[in-house]
Order: structure tokens, then C-alpha cells, then sequence
């Protein structure tokens, strides 16, 4: 009889016990995935340990078949296992919010795969430098993934996430065109508003003029512009800002259609009950040069108290 001990008993887990359905996940061909694990054991050769974690966590290839995920994530364990334990503090501190995310994915991944237990003490300095840097906001995102909820709200610490492509802005004619968060965000200081909805009273009457008002005295303080967002398209935030005033080149009015930057930011609220439907809450951030969150305003809702620019102002 086989040994008790050793059986695999996550076998029998009821919820492996059915095929998920297909979800939007990038696959890779064969050749594909060839061609990207060549390039993570080249970068690892050269001895560029960053440039292999980077590629490492760009797209996993969540859709391919299992063959394909077990080669790619061979050579992961290799990046991984390559990297001195005094690299892993910088190399955490380089990757964005998303790339953490997907790094706490991987070595999830790794951890439930023979291979990777067998080097499961070097795995779990790479969890130990990712909590202590950037605390368990990457762990509970991995655990939440697929539940209806939206991640915990960014705090103090956290990279900002740029990498967000569906943004748009309102072109000096009038029309709508991509915004790039992160070429606009890079090296620079900036100051995150995120409000429920244009034309809304709070927003209009409390929140957006002193913004407005105050913007020469935030680029005094070395802010290089504030970004205002919310959920609304480009059209409306254009006749929004005509409304507000607001001329500065220095205040920028960027549409999150589809809440992408406002769920990576935990800041969606429920405003069902109002006729208004799932927005981006009242928050506001401060970022530093480096990308990394230096404050963060939560109203928990609808009000304005803690989000106020003399309240931002005093932070900096």
C-alpha cells in the first residue's frame, strides 16, 4: 500500500474537482514561449538579475497548456534561484504594483510544483522581502483573485500602478485619445484625485476649486502636476472643467472608463442605491519621483474631510 504520508491529498480539494471556465488569459505558442524563456536564461547568464524577474513577471502565460506552463516556470525557478539574497530588496523595490502581484503569483506557483519545493528555502526569502517591503497587500490580492471584491486600498509604500492602458483624456480638439499613465508619470511628482463623478455637488462645490485654486502652491511644493480621475468620458470631463475653471495645464482630467486604475488603486464604491452604479471612490495620493506612494487621503465614501488639497498641502 502506498505511503499515507505521501499522498496528495490537495488532489481531492473540491474546487479542483471541475474544469474553470475559459477566461481572457494570454497563451503563448510553443515558439513564443521558447523565445521568451531564452531570453529569461540569457538575462540570467549576463548576470541581470532585474531584467530576468522583469520578464519573468511581464505575462505569465495563464492560458497556455500545462506543458508550456511547466517549462516556463523551470526557467523562473532558474531567475529566481539565481538572484543573490541581497539583490532581492532592490529588485522588489523596482517592479510595480502589478509586477509584485504577479511575482506573489509565481512563487505560489512554484511552491505547489516538486521542483520548486526542493528550493522552497529560497522561495520563501523572496515571500519574506516582498512582505517586509511592501507589507501582505500582494498576498491578499493572490487569495482574493476571482472573488467578487476589489483589492485593499493602496497605502503608504506602494508602487503606483502605471501600467494601465485604458485611460483617455480630451485632445486640445475636443476628442478623446489614450492617455499614457506611465510615460506622464515617469520621474515626475504627482498628485492622485479620485472622484465618484463629474458634476456631482461635492466634487463641483468642495472638492475640485481648491485644487484649482491651490496648484501653483502644490508646484511650489514640487509637484509637477495633479491627476484627476475619475469614471466619467471625455467629453463630460471637458465641459467639467470648463465649468471648474480650470486652466492650468498643471491639473490634467483623465477618463477611467472601465475602473481599471480605480480597482488597482482599492478605491471603486458601490453607489448603486443612487442610480449611479459601481464609481471610483474620493481618495488622494501623494506620489514621489520614484513612483512610490508617500500618503494617502481615504474619504471611505462619499464625503469630503481628509482628501482636501490644504490637507495634502500640510503632507508635503
Amino acid at each position: 500500500m502506498e505511503d499515507w504520508r505521501r499522498i496528495d491529498v490537495d488532489q481531492y480539494d473540491p474546487d479542483l474537482q471541475y474544469e474553470p471556465d475559459p477566461i481572457d488569459a494570454p497563451a503563448y505558442s510553443a515558439q513564443q514561449l521558447d523565445s521568451l524563456v531564452t531570453e529569461i536564461r540569457s538575462s540570467v547568464s549576463r548576470g541581470d538579475a532585474l531584467g530576468a524577474i522583469k520578464l519573468c513577471v511581464a505575462q505569465p502565460p495563464y492560458g497556455s497548456d500545462s506543458a508550456l506552463k511547466t517549462t516556463y516556470l523551470q526557467a523562473v525557478l532558474n531567475a529566481f534561484v539565481s538572484v543573490r539574497q541581497s539583490e532581492i530588496p532592490n529588485i522588489v523595490k523596482s517592479l510595480d504594483m502589478d509586477e509584485t502581484d504577479t511575482l506573489v503569483k509565481l512563487l505560489y506557483s512554484l511552491m505547489s510544483i516538486k521542483e520548486g519545493q526542493k528550493s522552497g528555502g529560497v522561495l520563501l526569502g523572496w515571500f519574506d522581502k516582498v512582505v517586509e517591503l511592501v507589507g501582505e497587500r500582494p498576498i491578499v490580492s493572490y487569495v482574493n483573485t476571482g472573488a467578487p471584491k476589489f483589492n485593499m486600498v493602496v497605502k503608504r509604500g506602494d508602487k503606483f500602478p502605471t501600467n494601465v492602458s485604458t485611460l483617455f483624456i480630451s485632445s486640445p480638439e475636443g476628442e478623446p485619445k489614450p492617455f499614457d499613465l506611465k510615460a506622464a508619470t515617469k520621474s515626475k511628482k504627482f498628485v492622485v484625485v479620485s472622484v465618484p463623478g463629474a458634476f456631482t455637488p461635492p466634487c463641483t462645490n468642495q472638492h475640485l476649486p481648491e485644487y484649482i485654486q491651490k496648484v501653483q502652491n502644490f508646484a511650489s511644493k514640487g509637484v509637477d502636476f495633479i491627476l484627476v480621475v475619475t469614471q466619467n468620458d471625455p467629453f463630460v470631463l471637458r465641459a467639467w472643467r470648463e465649468k471648474l475653471g480650470a486652466t492650468s495645464s498643471k491639473i490634467v482630467f483623465v477618463s477611467d472608463p472601465y475602473l481599471d486604475l480605480s480597482k488597482k488603486l482599492g478605491s471603486p464604491i458601490d453607489l448603486g442605491d443612487l442610480g449611479l452604479g459601481t464609481r471610483s471612490s474620493r481618495l488622494a495620493l501623494i506620489v514621489n519621483r520614484s513612483g512610490i506612494v508617500e500618503f494617502v487621503a481615504d474619504e471611505k465614501g462619499g464625503e469630503v474631510n481628509v482628501s482636501t488639497a490644504s490637507k495634502l498641502l500640510a503632507k508635503l
